[in-house]
């Protein structure tokens, strides 16, 4: 109901301002000069004040008149940049001509708000998709350089996320990547900081392929740098939200009636293995029945934890869960454990 009475508010106060405006639309067409121009830049903001205190006057609140008034701006806009061309025939435009044309049409329209609203047009949320086009996207920048950057984008037609600088690129992933999503699902109360500086020593390896993955101490040193940022347990927490595994063993070990706890620490006996194996993963290469000797002593000394905290028939079914997601399963430190 609402909205059909603003409707109706806007059809009658344009029908009044389209007569008022009536002679200025005609001295425009017949004069375009700069100086004309301004003028009648200057009539319309006039106009549109008019329009906006014609509203409030009427019963709106501030908000909604200013949501009409953006409205018909935009309508106005558009209205200028129709194509003439005939439905059978190509746009006499071009695609150059049209992105010129919605660049101009933008600028035209935060130009009439600053106009009408001062510069506090930019604050005001009824024209934040006005003044901040990438506020989801990238809301942690500024109008200025929101605006800069769109501009970017609607001239080359790339992707948001290319055009980053490095340093807005890490701003960007922080709050829409997968990993970041990954940590935020991870149950781990972070502060901004420590949410932050998890991210950092994550992506360094994160989603790489496994050629690109550094050596075994990097990885082992990434791993004890989460631990003590964040503490055993919830680094623990944060590898299991990475582990495509975890998944599996949960599931698992909740139809074994285990609890939330106990599912976490038979992750955290699996995971310290794994952190032993990788080591002998790569040692392998240089000296292989040294490293194939302790990756038989991690699980070993797996399997003995295991059965000694669930017994060994359980244990052995979780293990077959979480093992059995994928051939070739990566670990949380991106090592395959054959």
């Amino acid at each position: 109901m609402k909205v059909k009475i603003l409707l109706g508010l806007s059809l009658a106060l344009n029908l009044a301002l389209l007569a008022n405006m009536g002679g200025d639309s005609q001295k425009s067409a017949e004069n375009s000069s700069d100086k004309q121009a301004t003028q009648n830049s200057h009539q319309d903001a006039k106009n549109q004040q008019s329009y906006y205190d014609q509203l409030i006057a009427m019963g709106l609140d501030d908000n909604q008149a200013k949501t009409l008034i953006i409205q018909e701006l935009k309508a106005e806009q558009n209205a200028k940049t129709v194509s003439k061309a005939a439905y059978w025939q190509p746009s006499s435009n071009g695609e150059k001509a049209d992105i010129t044309d919605q660049l101009e049409q933008d600028i035209a329209l935060r130009t009439a708000l600053k106009n009408m609203f001062g510069d506090t047009a930019k604050s005001e949320p009824a024209f934040r998709e006005v003044f901040h086009p990438l506020a989801q996207q990238a809301g942690f920048l500024s109008s200025h350089d929101q605006i800069a950057l769109h501009e970017k984008q609607i001239e080359t037609g790339a992707k948001i996320e290319t055009l980053f600088s490095k340093k807005v690129a890490l701003e960007y992933q922080l709050r829409h990547s997968h990993l970041a999503d990954k940590l935020r699902q991870s149950g781990v109360e972070f502060s901004e900081k420590s949410f932050r500086q998890t991210y950092v020593i994550l992506a360094a390896t994160y989603n790489k392929p496994l050629s690109d993955r550094n050596d075994p101490a990097t990885l082992i040193a990434q791993r004890n740098k989460i631990k003590q940022l964040i503490g055993n347990q919830d680094g623990i927490r944060v590898l299991a939200e990475l582990d495509k595994r975890f998944a599996q063993l949960q599931k698992a070990g909740l139809k074994k009636e285990l609890t939330p706890e106990q599912i976490m620490h038979v992750y955290e006996i699996i995971s310290d293995s794994e952190a032993q194996m990788i080591e002998g993963y790569y040692l392998r290469k240089s000296n292989p029945g040294q490293g194939i000797q302790l990756i038989r002593a991690a699980a070993r000394d797996r399997q003995a934890k295991l059965e000694s905290y669930l017994g060994e028939e359980i244990a052995k079914d979780l293990m077959a869960a979480f093992s059995a997601v994928a051939p070739n399963q990566t670990t949380p430190a991106g090592v395959v454990l054959n």
